[in-house]
């Protein structure tokens, strides 16, 4: 981490030493030329301690900025007219990111080689994380740096080359719609309220500088906890289902529990496009309205929402009838304004319960069921049938026909749910492979 120039200490009269970097390091570090650096300083909008030899490490930020502007068309001298005019300033862009990454003194091409990765592929990763690509001789960012040996030691893994690009890609669309909502967040309720105000822009630039760091750091932080909240459920599911895997393949079966609870997920159809013809805002409204129906659901027919999925739902309950109301409820009631059409996927079986999240082949098997299902349907398998069978009001079954689903070895009869009067319809030979 970078050092940061610290306020003179309490326990004594003595400033502490700012740190202080040459003309040439700030021209290196801002991608600047030696003759851009010394121009701007004689305009006046980057000051020198000394003549034009040594600066803040701030000023490495202001200068980015500075150039970013006049390779744009602005001119220079505009700029320090509308600096001395009290006009224009970047003062306050010392620090604009909260705990930057700093530039190493190693080139791309000697990390590399001491991390033992091949250029090329180190290219490719940056490519796919929509990142600029580093020249050989450049010298490295920390934060560049660290991701190629976190590379490099997945593939020691024994991850391959084009499964962990295709993550960094993932993991770069991701990352860059939360980041991008954070940005939006900050204008709509920080800066936007001060420049209606009555507030330059420049005012509203100094004052929320320190602002702009503090919900940095905070943004970082919640995006930590929750990646490693949900890698940890994550990775408890893909552990728990590999045993239960395991003991179907020793011929080890559960009994019939009264402990048995049914699982149901809900999604929307059509979120992926919605997002993208709509934009993210829009589809999180739309998450939003699923969730407050599936709420309103759960609470009227004895369920409990477990968590939310983006573009849907997970909910728990002790009553396979309930839940089988509960899913026809809100399938009925999306599709018909703002909300496209829901689909809903339900098992009854054995779960294992773990910080309030539900796990095991029951949970995997009403998942994948929800990801077939036909829009506007809900659909179960036999055994939610046997669950209801004395359920009131009764309930109708139609035969969807068998389906291979992926992690089972053999196909599974699958039928849309109603509330009409009870028919039972024997399933159909067809066979469709799911993936």
């Amino acid at each position: 981490m970078p050092h940061t120039p610290q306020p003179a200490s309490a326990d004594t009269d003595y400033p502490v030493e700012k740190e202080l970097l040459s003309a040439d390091t700030v021209a290196e570090l801002s991608s600047a030329s030696r003759d851009e650096i010394a121009r701007l300083v004689e305009l006046g909008l980057i000051r020198s301690a000394d003549s034009g030899e040594s600066f803040e490490r701030g000023d490495v930020s202001r200068t980015r900025l500075l150039l970013a502007l006049t390779r744009s068309g602005v001119s220079a001298d505009e700029l320090a007219r509308a600096d001395a005019a009290g006009q224009f300033s970047v003062d306050f862009a010392g620090e604009i990111i909260a705990d930057p990454a700093a530039i190493t003194s190693a080139t791309h091409r000697e990390a590399l080689e001491a991390i033992g990765l091949d250029p090329e592929y180190a290219r490719r990763i940056q490519v796919a994380l929509g990142l600029p690509v580093g020249c050989e001789e450049t010298l490295i960012r920390e934060d560049d740096r660290e991701l190629y040996a976190i590379a490099a030691r997945a593939r020691e893994g024994g991850i391959g080359e084009e499964p962990l690009l295709q993550l960094f890609r993932i993991f770069a669309i991701s990352i860059r719609h939360i980041v991008e909502a954070q940005r939006d967040l900050y204008r709509h309720c920080v800066e936007d309220p001060l420049i209606e105000s009555g507030l330059t822009r420049l005012d509203v630039l100094r004052r929320t500088a320190a602002t702009r760091l503090d919900l940095q750091r905070l943004g970082y932080r919640a995006v930590f906890l929750m990646v490693r909240r949900y890698l940890e459920q994550t990775v408890f599911e893909n552990v728990f289902a590999r045993i239960e895997e395991g003991l179907t393949e020793a011929g080890i079966e559960r009994n019939p529990s009264d402990a048995d609870r049914s699982i149901v997920f809900i999604d929307l159809a059509g979120f992926t496009r919605l997002t993208e013809e709509e934009g993210d805002a829009t589809a999180a409204d739309r998450g939003g309205q699923l969730v407050e129906i599936v709420q309103d659901s759960c609470s009227r027919h004895g369920g409990r929402l477990v968590k939310t999925l983006g573009d849907g739902v997970m909910m728990h309950f002790r009553s396979a009838s309930g839940a089988v109301l509960a899913a026809l409820d809100v399938v009925s009631r999306t599709g018909n304004g703002d909300l496209p059409p829901s689909r809903a996927g339900i098992s009854t079986g054995a779960v294992v319960a773990r910080d309030g999240d539900f796990f095991g082949r029951t949970v995997n098997l009403a998942a994948r069921i929800a990801g077939i299902a036909l829009p506007g349907e809900v659909w179960a398998n036999e055994s939610v049938i046997a669950a209801t069978l004395s359920s009131s009001p009764p309930l109708s079954f139609l035969s969807r026909g068998n389906y291979a689903l992926k992690g089972l070895p053999d196909e599974m009869a699958l039928w849309a749910v109603s509330d009409a009067d009870p028919t039972m319809k024997e399933p159909g030979r067809e066979s469709v492979e799911i993936t």
